[in-house]
């Protein structure tokens, strides 16, 4: 028995997952584009084989000497910065830009944060904001290393960020059982748990956004509970926002499932996006792309 026996109903072709997460390991990095450019990665990091992907440019697969990639000095200077490919998909689907007020409500280490500073070109204004010490020093770090000169950070419960201003954009990226980014199935228990914090979260950041704004929420985890559950039941709460359907060009993955188990999510949670190995090419990922009316 596979130990994400309980998700084989909604999982497309299990049996492919099953055998594709025995062994799913991909290192990859995204190329500062503040402080370089593509063609000079390529070139400096040859005996690496880097690999490019299809849905986007600024990324690269690591595919010989993986474990030396963060001993090289194209890291140390912040040419490059090691992430993980699903990671970069919510900077892609909610595309901030240059000039727009952006929230990041959860944004430590800052993986996602500098690469929306980068699609903004270091202009504009990101609010970047976490409750932790230690993973506020990982931020301050990378921002620093990267270049990034567009960033405020906020130290604050997301579930508390004071409601003084409102946001273009902003990104929940939530705390979760990361399922998917570890590729070990977590206990019931442990999604039940986070589902307040994660749909308090993402409450805060709707009443943070601006009519006409964009909201992406996501997780690295394959639960239903942390995400169908967490976007139907905000749905229903709030009436003065919908989902959009998500596209990256290039990049396949599976609809949002609107049942499980007996709970029923309904059927507006199809336009979330759900990223597997055996699909995405990625770790396992979902995203919901919400607008204020």
């Amino acid at each position: 028995m596979h130990m994400f026996e309980k998700y084989a109903e909604f999982i497309p072709e299990f049996e492919e997952f099953c055998r594709i997460t025995q062994n799913f390991e991909i290192t990859s990095i995204r190329i500062n584009t503040l402080k370089t450019n593509k063609e000079f990665i390529e070139k400096n990091l040859k005996k690496f084989s880097p690999q490019a992907i299809e849905w986007y440019d600024d990324a690269l697969i690591i595919t010989k000497n993986k474990e030396k990639i963060s001993k090289t000095i194209e890291h140390a200077l912040g040419y490059i910065y090691i992430q993980r490919l699903e990671s970069m998909i919510p900077p892609l689907v909610l595309k901030p830009k240059s000039g727009e007020l952006v929230l990041d409500l959860c944004a430590a280490p800052g993986s996602k944060t500098t690469q929306m500073a980068q699609l903004m070109s270091n202009a504009g204004r990101i609010v970047a904001n976490d409750v932790k010490e230690k993973r506020l020093r990982a931020l301050f770090g990378n921002i620093e290393r990267l270049g990034v000169i567009n960033i405020t950070v906020t130290k604050f419960d997301g579930r508390k960020f004071p409601e003084i201003l409102k946001f273009d954009k902003i990104l929940v990226d939530v705390p979760c059982t990361a399922e998917g980014k570890s590729l070990r199935e977590a206990p019931l228990y442990r999604s039940r748990k986070l589902f307040p914090k994660q749909l308090k979260l993402l409450e805060k950041g709707i009443r943070l956004l601006k009519e006409g704004g964009t909201l992406v929420y996501a997780t690295c985890t394959i639960s239903p509970i942390e995400n169908e559950l967490v976007v139907s039941k905000i749905l229903e709460k709030v009436r003065r926002i919908k989902l959009e359907r998500i596209k990256i060009k290039g990049l396949k993955f599976a609809k949002g499932i609107s049942e499980w188990k007996g709970i029923e999510f309904g059927k507006e949670v199809k336009k979330c996006a759900r990223f597997y190995p055996h699909i995405s090419g990625t770790g396992g990922f979902f995203v919901a792309k919400f607008r204020k009316k």
